[in-house]
């Protein structure tokens, strides 16, 4: 992870990272693992389909994009719809959280955000502390 971490060009991106990985270890108490080079992930969880596909992913991610910060949210967003209004300009897809940088937005919701996904993904799926 601080391979990951040194090798962002943008320094204050590399603080803003930084500052999002001391926040998941805290929430998680999880030690972050990078997966497929890109994402760094927090504990992790099983997953099987009704196909009978197995699924292991992280509980909580994040990433350092071109453009973005990007969270990766296991359950989504439906259940955080007032949170996301307070968070500050901000971006969402299916389950992927975009910020550009943590300045920007209110990091005290970002917080909450992250606390409420991880108790979700816990209530959902066997999740493994890593």
């Amino acid at each position: 992870v601080n391979d990951y971490l040194s090798a962002i060009r943008d320094s204050e991106r590399r603080k803003d990272c930084e500052a999002v990985d001391k926040l998941l270890r805290r929430i998680t108490d999880c030690t972050p693992i990078v997966w497929s080079n890109f994402m760094v992930g927090y504990g992790y969880y099983y997953r099987r389909y009704e196909s009978g596909h197995d699924c292991v992913s992280s509980m909580i991610g994040f990433a350092s994009r071109q453009t973005y910060i990007s969270f990766y949210i296991v359950p989504g967003f439906s259940e955080m719809q007032g949170l996301l209004k307070d968070l500050g300009p901000h971006k969402t897809g299916n389950v992927t959280l975009y910020i550009k940088r943590l300045s920007d937005i209110d990091e005290s919701v970002l917080e909450k955000i992250v606390v409420q996904s991880v108790d979700v993904t816990k209530r959902y799926y066997p999740c493994e502390l890593s």
